[in-house]
């Protein structure tokens, strides 16, 4: 046992573990930081920290220590990210800010520091996606979101130039997959 909380989601690069999960007992995300020791396979985790209000936790590292989480509002169907840098010292993030509506977010980040971004919309049949940018401590969009499939609870990866969608279907008990290059799009 590392922690008390519901909803966990996970990201790892070579150097770090980041784990984000929602408080058993109020719509509050928080955040592990570890390591993994190589000669026991055992992850260090290094304490339990409060992040941010919401539900619904979402969480991408790549290679260069850029983090992003994404995550949802228990009042609201508002959509947050916070961009972070891992350090020496921890974690240092940017401020909570809106980039959509919606819930279950899903988050990918590339090497470049390119962010994909899927989630259900407000009518819980449709999945939409954004793309952008780290720039600092926030994200460039590249337009606004646009529609991607009919759809729920999506989630998406990426490795190279390449990304992979998973969503189950809107009626049915169908998983559906997608593939897609990573274009430039800065």
């Amino acid at each position: 046992k590392y922690a008390s909380g519901e909803a966990p989601c996970v990201a790892m690069n070579r150097q770090a573990i980041v784990e984000v999960h929602e408080s058993p007992w109020s719509a509050k995300i928080w955040c592990n930081l570890g390591r993994l020791d190589e000669d026991t396979d055992a992850i260090v985790w290094q304490g339990n920290t409060y992040l941010d209000a919401g539900i619904q936790p979402g969480i991408a590292i790549n290679a260069q220590n850029d983090i992003v989480m994404v995550r949802g509002n228990a009042s609201d169907s508002n959509l947050h990210y916070r961009v972070g840098k891992l350090g020496l010292n921890g974690i240092s993030w940017g401020p909570p800010t809106l980039y959509g509506a919606g819930s279950h977010a899903s988050v990918a980040l590339t090497a470049e520091g390119e962010v994909i971004v899927v989630y259900e919309d407000t009518d819980q049949k449709t999945v939409l996606q954004r793309f952008g940018r780290i720039r600092g401590k926030s994200i460039d969009w590249a337009g606004e979101a646009l529609h991607f499939d009919d759809g729920a609870r999506p989630s998406v990866a990426c490795n190279g130039g390449m990304a992979i969608q998973v969503h189950q279907s809107e009626n049915f008990s169908a998983l559906w997959a997608s593939t897609s290059r990573i274009a430039d799009r800065s």
